[in-house]
């Protein structure tokens, strides 16, 4: 009896997993229906956190007079490809969560490939200073709604907000 009633369960299981479709000749067949990762869309862009200081120990824009706060934004590039670049936000505390909204969302279809993600600190004057960055691929997170992105010591941490795309 238990058999039985387990038999017809994966049976009925079975069949709910199919669809039903006809051929060119108007034939009924079943096929497993499954879908297919084909990209991921990023939503959202936020800095958690970053250094306070710059590699040298100073301030970020300690040349500049009235600020000395970063002036912060991201790049993510693929086989040397720019494929976002957000706007600036301008004077960045360290410890403060940094949304960026600009040029989102965007697709990565290649999401298997490595993605550079930089973060500069514009500096107008002289060349943009790299905050940081990291490599990731995007399939290593399926079906998570954030990537959070860490440095081995935590002053560096970004999320990413993602949506999988699926055919």
């Amino acid at each position: 009896m238990k058999r039985t009633i387990l038999w017809s369960l994966s049976l009925l299981l079975l069949l709910t997993q199919c669809k039903s479709s006809k051929d060119a000749n108007g034939v009924n067949s079943r096929t497993f229906s499954k879908k297919i990762l084909v990209g991921a869309s990023i939503t959202s862009v936020k800095i958690k956190r970053f250094p306070a200081y710059t590699k040298d120990g100073s301030k970020w824009d300690s040349f500049t007079l009235f600020n000395k706060e970063a002036d912060l934004y991201v790049t993510m590039s693929q086989l040397n490809n720019t494929i976002y670049k957000s706007e600036t936000k301008e004077d960045c505390q360290s410890e403060v969560e940094h949304i960026f909204a600009s040029n989102l969302p965007f697709e990565i279809r290649a999401f298997a490939t490595d993605v550079k993600l930089e973060i500069f600190d514009e500096d107008g004057v002289s060349n943009d200073d790299n905050v940081g960055y990291f490599v990731f691929r995007p399939v290593n997170y399926e079906k998570k709604n954030v990537i959070t992105l860490a440095s081995s010591d935590a002053s560096l941490i970004v999320e990413l907000g993602v949506n999988w795309i699926y055919n």
